[in-house]
């Protein structure tokens, strides 16, 4: 992937001059089409990729304007990504080499040839032109709300004075959508769930869903344009598949989520039940569990707080997952060893129960995963507290 947008940095520099001098065509030599890409095996490209392709039927020129272009090696670019401020931008390349790189991933391209009029296909070409200006080409990156396939949306409906008709479809949230492309993907699915919050739940119409490369191009293929007189015309004229999808999904794995978290929550209990019964004093049980739902805190209150990624400050996982059990973890672990009462474990059992109850009230689907671990916690806390009331009874 990166050797491919080197490339295609390479490309883009060559045809800024002849793109931006060069007389704009009459739109009726133009062709016009949207591209869409199947999906990768990298977890940023699973959801599949789009692009607009402009022929000019009469030079023979060809090309793809691809607002999907970003660069690993530009300086803090992991950095920037977490805080939310990653910039993309607009590239250009020749239709050859654009599909001959998605199909050597072994990714489906199919084109979409739009049933635009002359005037707004020249119109097309001169937003994406004015767009791939240097003041213009580069904007800042919204998974759910500017991204490259809502790039391309948009600027075709302003080159049709925004005249295109969906046909309605069934309502979705983001998480939905999300879910859709990442089933084979349990690790990316569940991180994904942990991290964005309540935003994330809320429903979607039709073009609100077309944030996705593949349900935009199901939703563009059955769209109409209406014209001045009332009248409608189908949005595409015709479909061309370029390049067949051969990139194979993930194997199954056993380790899922909710087989590794579902295990440790069997285990907290046995663990708890055992303590209780033996009046033993595992201590050390505690700190692995503390230490990850600290760990996993400190990364959901670092996005909550500090990342502009859309829906992570809605996240009321919040409440259970912040950094405060790891930095309790070393005196939790010295009051533990002598059994002695401490009002952490009453309040986060408190905390952790009403949250498993009263979740639902706050709008957000919270991963059963997650659940079932925090609970894991929940019951390693109740051993403590027991263990501390049987251990000054006895005193």
């Amino acid at each position: 992937m990166r050797q491919r947008l080197r490339f295609l940095w390479v490309l883009f520099g060559l045809s800024v001059a002849s793109l931006v001098r060069a007389a704009v065509p009459a739109g009726d030599s133009l062709r016009v089409s949207l591209l869409t890409c199947g999906p990768g095996e990298e977890a940023y490209s699973v959801y599949g990729h789009t692009a607009i392709r402009v022929q000019d039927q009469r030079t023979g020129e060809d090309w793809v304007f691809n607002y999907g272009v970003f660069d690993f090696d530009r300086p803090h670019f992991i950095w920037r990504f977490v805080l939310g401020q990653t910039d993309y931008q607009l590239g250009v390349m020749p239709f050859e080499p654009f599909v001959t790189s998605y199909a050597h991933e072994g990714r489906s391209v199919e084109e979409d040839v739009l049933d635009l009029s002359a005037a707004e296909k020249e119109r097309l070409y001169l937003l994406l032109l004015d767009n791939f200006r240097p003041q213009n080409r580069v904007y800042r990156y919204n998974f759910f709300t500017k991204n490259c396939t809502t790039q391309a949306r948009d600027i075709i409906e302003q080159a049709t004075g925004g005249q295109f008709v969906y046909p309605a479809e069934e309502p979705l949230t983001y998480r939905n959508v999300l879910h859709r492309y990442t089933a084979r993907q349990p690790w990316l699915r569940f991180g994904q769930d942990l991290l964005v919050g309540a935003e994330a739940d809320r429903q979607l119409d039709t073009r609100g869903q077309d944030f996705v490369p593949l349900l935009y191009q199901r939703d563009l293929k059955r769209a109409a344009i209406r014209q001045p007189d009332g009248s409608q015309r189908p949005a595409v004229s015709k479909t061309v598949r370029w390049a067949e999808q051969r990139a194979g999904g993930d194997a199954p794995t056993l380790l899922t989520p909710m087989a590794v978290l579902g295990s440790a929550f069997v285990l907290a209990v046995v663990v708890t039940l055992v303590q209780i019964l033996l009046r033993r004093n595992w201590w050390w049980v505690d700190a692995p569990f503390l230490a990850v739902q600290g760990l996993a805190g400190c990364l959901v209150a670092f996005l909550f707080f500090f990342s502009e990624h859309p829906g992570v400050d809605s996240n009321w996982l919040l409440a259970v997952l912040n950094p405060l059990p790891l930095l309790y973890l070393p005196r939790e672990m010295q009051r533990a060893r002598r059994r002695a009462r401490d009002l952490y474990h009453p309040v986060a059992l408190a905390v952790i129960w009403g949250f498993t109850l009263l979740h639902p009230l706050t709008g957000q689907a919270v991963p059963t995963e997650a659940l079932l671990f925090l609970n894991g916690v929940a019951a390693l806390s109740v051993a403590r507290i027991l263990l501390a009331y049987l251990n000054n009874k006895h005193e």
